[in-house]
């Protein structure tokens, strides 16, 4: 009966670490397609719209990004329900996990960053898309609004989300004692 318990926890384990990594690469993959297609409408390190591109062209870009937001957020609940239920499962044990408890730490500091950036944010421009064809003016307001204001939240919870992503596959921090498996 032990050890059923034992490989039950083990497979629970396993899946909500599986939930963050595929969860990581959704989305900071999505992130990653975000940027490149918003910033490619503007100078390199300015927030200063290229001139050579056109209404129509920065408006697809921006549909672009928007059309990948979706993905971003199912990529964000299934890393942090991922990262939430590893430290709930191994609670009692966070002493052992060192990596662990760090990864929970920065996930809950990204979490308030990514959940500000939605719902001031990405919420408001992708109800403008999917109310229609918006004006490239109206969409722009929200996205150098964002970028200008939300750029640094972002690029932070970023970097936090690379790190705990990092830590769940390298696992650092962790002790181990003789005879004890790290499954």
């Amino acid at each position: 009966m032990e050890s059923q318990q034992v490989t039950r926890a083990g497979l629970w384990w396993r899946l909500l670490e599986s939930c963050v990594v595929i969860g990581g690469v959704l989305l900071l993959g999505g992130g990653a397609l975000r940027a490149v297609a918003i910033f490619s409408v503007f100078e390199p390190f300015t927030t200063e719209l290229r001139a050579e591109v056109s209404a129509a062209e920065r408006l697809q870009s921006y549909r672009i990004a928007v059309e990948g937001t979706p993905y971003v957020w199912a990529g964000g609940v299934l890393f942090f329900l991922g990262v939430m239920g590893s430290a709930l499962l191994r609670w009692r044990h966070l002493r052992v996990y060192g990596w662990l408890f760090m990864g929970l730490t920065l996930a809950v500091l990204a979490c308030a960053a990514e959940l500000w950036l939605t719902f001031a944010y990405d919420i408001p421009l992708v109800r403008l898309f999917a109310t229609g064809t918006p004006a490239v003016e109206q969409v722009e307001r929200y996205v150098l609004e964002r970028v200008r204001h939300g750029g640094v939240v972002g690029t932070l919870a970023a970097l936090a989300e690379w790190t705990i992503l990092l830590f769940f596959v390298w696992r650092p921090l962790e002790r181990h004692s003789c005879g004890q498996s790290t499954s």
